[in-house]
C-alpha cells in the first residue's frame, strides 16, 4: 500500500493514500511502464509486442547466410553444425511467417538482396582482406551501415509496415 497521495501514471488522476488501485481507471500504483501501456491501449500494446517478435524472427533469417559463410570459411565446423540445427528448428517454428513474407515479391527481393550483400561483404573480408589491413574497418562500417539500411527498409518503410499490418491482420495475433 502506498502511504501517501499518489498520481496514476496511466490517467493522471490523484488518488488517496493507502490505496493500491487508481479510483478512476483501475491501474495499480506500482504499475510498470509496460503495465501502464497495456492498460492505456491493450490492442496497441499487443500489436507492438507482436511487431517485436516479428522483427526478431525475420532478423534470424537475414543473418543465416552471413553466419553460414563466416563459420564455414573460418573452419568453425562445430558452430556451423549448431547453426544448421538451430536454423532448421527456427524455420519449422516460423514456417507460417516465412511463407507469408516470401509470398510477397517486394519482401522476397529485398530480403534476399540484403542477405546476399551481407554475405558478400563477410566473404570478401575473410577471403581477400588480411587482418591487419585498413580495409577491415571499412568492411565493418559497410556491414553496420547495410544492417541499418536493411532494418529501415524491411521494418520501418511504408511497404515494410504495410506487410506487417497484413501479417498481423491475417494471424489476428
Amino acid at each position: 500500500m502506498v502511504g501517501y497521495r499518489w498520481t496514476c501514471n496511466a490517467c493522471s488522476a490523484s488518488n488517496e493514500a493507502n490505496t493500491d488501485i487508481c479510483a478512476q481507471c483501475g491501474c495499480l500504483a506500482t504499475a510498470s511502464s509496460d503495465d501502464i501501456a497495456k492498460h492505456i491501449d491493450p490492442k496497441g500494446y499487443k500489436k507492438k509486442e507482436a511487431e517485436k517478435i516479428y522483427e526478431a524472427s525475420l532478423a534470424r533469417f537475414l543473418f543465416l547466410p552471413f553466419f553460414l559463410v563466416l563459420f564455414a570459411l573460418t573452419g568453425r565446423l562445430e558452430m556451423l553444425g549448431l547453426l544448421i540445427i538451430s536454423a532448421v528448428i527456427s524455420i519449422r517454428a516460423n514456417i507460417e511467417l516465412i511463407k507469408f513474407n516470401f509470398s510477397n515479391m517486394w519482401f522476397r527481393r529485398t530480403f534476399l538482396t540484403m542477405s546476399a550483400l551481407l554475405t558478400l561483404l563477410i566473404f570478401a573480408r575473410i577471403d581477400f582482406i588480411s587482418d591487419d589491413s585498413s580495409l577491415v574497418g571499412w568492411i565493418a562500417f559497410g556491414i553496420v551501415l547495410l544492417l541499418v539500411i536493411t532494418y529501415y527498409i524491411l521494418f520501418k518503410s511504408r511497404r515494410g509496415k504495410e506487410l506487417f499490418d497484413r501479417y498481423y491482420q491475417k494471424n489476428g495475433s
